[in-house]
């Protein structure tokens, strides 16, 4: 077993039998085919409570930290990994001149989990700046994107279906 504990922001105890440190877009499907079931993923932790401290499948760590901005005429596009953390990411934009996240800075987490929990505030959701998810689907098994016409039908299933997983990049 491998111990995580330290890796919530609560430190109760926290086990898994298997870890997948995801690195890499190169690397992530070949790391991420074939998994069995149970399988979590496991980004920073932030009130992340494991009622059962022993988890008998493999928990997964997206820890891909690319930011690549592309800017066409006066839009700035990003592609972030989803292990970059969001408080950083909101920083950095702010700093390169790049405004529209400022409303969602010192949230915390992950890049990778704020599709899941649509993070917001003062008036901005993430759904409105964010144009597309490369998520995981564990059904096929295979990496696609979710786009934005579908991404608020899709945050507000992401909780109860395990489908989808944006463990690669927002």
């Amino acid at each position: 077993m491998i111990d995580l504990t330290a890796q919530t922001t609560f430190r109760l105890p926290f086990q898994a039998a298997t870890v997948i440190e995801l690195a890499s877009l190169e690397t992530a499907a070949t790391q991420l085919q074939g998994i069995d079931a149970p399988a979590l993923v496991l980004a920073g932790g932030s009130n992340w409570i494991q009622l059962d401290p022993t988890f008998l499948g493999t928990v997964i760590r997206p820890r891909l930290m690319h930011c690549h901005a592309e800017i066409v005429q006066d839009e700035v596009r990003l592609r972030v990994g989803a292990g970059v953390l969001w408080h950083q990411l909101v920083m950095d934009t702010l700093a390169s001149g790049w405004y529209g996240l400022e409303n969602l800075a010192l949230i915390p987490g992950w890049v990778g989990a704020a599709p899941i929990q649509n993070i917001g505030a003062y008036g901005v959701e993430l759904s409105s700046v964010c144009t597309a998810v490369l998520a995981w689907d564990f059904v096929t098994p295979a990496a696609g994107h979710v786009d934005q016409r579908r991404l608020c039908v899709c945050l507000s299933r992401f909780p109860v279906q395990a489908r989808f997983h944006p463990i690669l990049h927002s």
